[in-house]
């Protein structure tokens, strides 16, 4: 859970973080997530991008566990959101890459 007073990008973050954090070997790591929202906050479809250390696993792992999740943020309309997330053993860091506004 988020701390309270957490930008609503950032917490949803924390939120993505945590749902896929049983995907990466070890609970640890790096990986950038993008999903389309919907306006409302539901995950309509998860994106994971590339990387050495990702595998098809993973991102088959990321898109079960995020998609069709409510995530607490509204946006005017659908769109894309975008996350480099660095899951450590007792936390999530979070750096909102894109839509530029919830940075």
């Amino acid at each position: 859970m988020p701390p309270a007073g957490t930008p609503p990008g950032k917490a949803a973050g924390i939120q993505v973080g945590e749902a896929v954090r049983s995907c990466l070997p070890g609970g640890e790591g790096r990986i950038r997530v993008s999903v389309y929202l919907m306006s409302d906050g539901k995950v309509k479809r998860a994106f994971v991008a590339p990387g050495p250390r990702i595998k098809g696993n993973i991102v088959k792992c990321v898109r079960e566990r995020i998609t069709g999740v409510m995530l607490p943020l509204s946006l005017k309309k659908a769109d894309f959101v975008e996350w480099s997330l660095k899951l450590e053993t007792s936390s999530v860091k979070v750096k909102v890459v894109r839509p530029p506004g919830l940075r």
